[in-house]
């Protein structure tokens, strides 16, 4: 092979499947294995099935709270010069 111009020809999945056939199979294909895996384990998929789903709903969960803290007081007229100001433990003694 020394000394020879080797041509490689790089073939894509993509050129090989039109997308819409290869993302149908894939789906098909994994949905498969996702019920064989169900069927062959039921304990071990509902533990990572609920896992999943308690992972969402805390992502969810955290969200919104983020969500709601950086809303804060934004519906004022003049939200940027609005403040909050707190503190913790207990209030300071006024003489």
């Amino acid at each position: 092979m020394a000394g020879r111009l080797v041509s490689i020809v790089v073939l894509h999945l993509s050129d090989l499947f039109p997308r819409t056939k290869f993302c149908h199979v894939m789906i098909i294909r994994n949905a498969k294995f996702a019920f064989r895996a169900f069927l062959k384990r039921p304990g071990y998929s509902f533990i990572n099935v609920f896992g999943l789903g308690i992972g969402l709903a805390c992502f969810a969960l955290i969200t919104l709270f983020v969500r709601d803290e950086l809303s804060y007081d934004k519906h004022h007229e003049n939200a940027e010069q609005v403040y909050r100001v707190s503190f913790r433990g207990q209030p300071p003694r006024i003489l």
